[in-house]
């Protein structure tokens, strides 16, 4: 658990210092509003992939409460909306693997 924490945390991290080298290599100043707002932006890609894990999280615990007398359909959910959490959370340029973390967290 903790590695795939550490593992989303990451890749979020990168994706901001990414830009910074950019920003850098195309001769823009960093200042420290610039630094603000990546730093902004950290919590924001990574609490926005939470919020979204989570709520799918809670709906496919939801749906499977009432699939008792079908037990392979609440397979097909648990996976199919682990796998939506993550991809809505990359379509919306949010962390897909916290999302996934959440989502996970909530269905357990």
């Amino acid at each position: 658990g903790e590695s795939l924490l550490n593992d989303g945390v990451a890749v979020v991290f990168y994706s901001m210092m990414n830009v910074f080298a950019t920003m850098e290599s195309q001769g823009i100043p960093i200042t420290a509003g610039q630094i603000a707002l990546g730093i902004g932006s950290f919590f924001t890609v990574a609490v926005g992939g939470l919020i979204i894990g989570i709520i799918f999280g809670f709906v496919s615990s939801y749906i499977t409460k009432f699939t008792k007398g079908v037990r392979v359909v609440e397979t097909l959910l648990i996976f199919g909306f682990s796998y939506l959490s993550y991809l809505i959370a990359d379509l919306l340029s949010w962390s897909g693997i916290i999302s996934l973390i959440g989502c996970g967290i909530v269905q357990a």
